[in-house]
């Protein structure tokens, strides 16, 4: 695209003319398009983003408002999955994510919901991979190379630390932390750290995940203990779940019946700590 194509999309917009953009591409107002980036067909990208340098981006995909998005990042590409026939599948990204250097994004599948979904305030450091038909919240961070297999769904103010990979249709709850090299085989429900050296695997209570929730005490006591009827308490999920404090304290908090509600609906079993 040359210099006389910059203002076809908005005077407050500059693309550098070693960029190359599709006419079937969208751009909104005020954004940055740096050098040697290129944007395909049926790409739509929000207000005032920044696309730094080298970034790659296929269609289906939608971006939403002040995203900065780092060089040699792919996103929208087609899934890495050997049985997708979709035509109609594509990229959802939200508002105010940090993508950062060699990030990969892929569209959903024909296997899946055809969508891959990225929320809002989201921090995607460095070489994360996030694969088809994956739906991610709000304000997660993914730490350098952390990884999400196919159908992984990531609740808000979730933490992956460096390395950590979740498999395919495993969700993590909110405000949960998955410490570095740790694979996630089952759901980590809500609330949850979890950490596995390769020789044991812990769980806790993540405290200062909730501190940071600014809960009252109360709540944060009352997430606290329904973290300890089912993970310290000796009892079977089942029992977890019928026992009568447990149903008390679901009539009182939100933040319990969010850990309940996750528990009862898990098809791959909550994860339990390896001693």
């Amino acid at each position: 695209m040359n210099s006389k194509q910059v203002f076809k999309y908005s005077t407050y917009t500059m693309i550098h003319p070693s960029s190359i953009i599709s006419p079937k591409a969208q751009v909104g107002d005020k954004v940055n398009i740096g050098p040697f980036c290129y944007l395909g067909d049926d790409v739509i990208i929000g207000d005032d983003c920044d696309l730094k340098s080298h970034v790659y981006i296929e269609g289906p995909t939608t971006i939403g408002k002040r995203n900065k998005v780092w060089s040699f990042t792919a996103l929208g590409g087609e899934a890495q999955h050997l049985k997708n026939h979709s035509t109609d599948d594509q990229l959802i990204i939200g508002d105010d994510n940090l993508i950062r250097e060699g990030v990969t994004i892929h569209r959903g599948t024909s296997a899946g919901g055809k969508v891959t979904k990225i929320g809002n305030s989201n921090l995607i450091m460095g070489n994360v991979h996030i694969a088809h038909d994956s739906l991610v919240g709000n304000n997660n961070i993914f730490t350098q190379s952390s990884t999400l297999a196919g159908h992984v769904t990531i609740g808000n103010n979730v933490v992956m630390s460096w390395l950590a990979a979740a498999h395919q249709f495993c969700r993590i709850g909110d405000y949960s932390f998955i410490g570095k090299c740790t694979p996630v085989v089952q759901d980590i429900p809500p609330y949850t750290l979890c950490a596995d050296n390769g020789n044991k695997k812990i769980m806790k209570f993540n405290d200062k995940g909730v501190q940071r929730a600014e809960w009252d005490e109360r709540t944060q006591a009352a997430t606290k203990k329904i973290f300890h009827i089912f993970y310290r308490s000796g009892t079977t999920i089942q029992d977890a779940l019928n026992s009568p404090e447990t149903k008390e304290l679901v009539k009182q908090f939100i933040e319990v019946k969010l850990f309940v509600d996750f528990v009862k609906s898990s098809t791959r079993g909550i994860t339990k700590p390896r001693l």
